[in-house]
């Protein structure tokens, strides 16, 4: 059986030849702290055009092209505007009710005869 003679991989020298050099998921996660799913979810690479590329059953990233879709997919936050102070309502507040009348004492004013017997 012929022996396989395997290299490890080299990496880029250059500028332009990172963009040649293909990492793993896994390489891409552990550099830049995004999250997993980002990289192994076909539907997101596909929703969010995450740069990859195809292999045989595998995908590989290039570093260079996923900086470059991060600095053309990316947004620069803004601090949220401080609100107006609110101004003071120029109508009072309104009084509370006086007492609320219990049931009996409407239906004794309703029909005094009936409730009353002293009189």
């Amino acid at each position: 059986m012929p022996k396989v003679v395997t290299r490890p991989q080299e990496q880029p020298e250059t500028e332009e030849d990172a963009g040649a050099f293909y990492v793993t998921a896994q390489d891409v996660i552990e550099a830049t702290g995004l999250p997993k799913h980002w990289f192994t979810t076909p539907e997101y690479r596909a929703r969010k055009q995450v740069p990859h590329l195809a292999l045989v059953g595998s995908v590989r990233f290039s570093l260079q092209a996923l900086w470059e879709w991060e600095q053309n997919h990316s947004t620069v936050g803004r601090p949220p505007e401080p609100k107006a102070p609110r101004q003071p309502d120029t109508e009072p507040e309104p009084a509370p009710p006086s007492r609320v009348p219990l049931w009996h004492e409407l239906a004794r004013e309703l029909d005094r005869e009936q409730f009353d017997s002293t009189s």
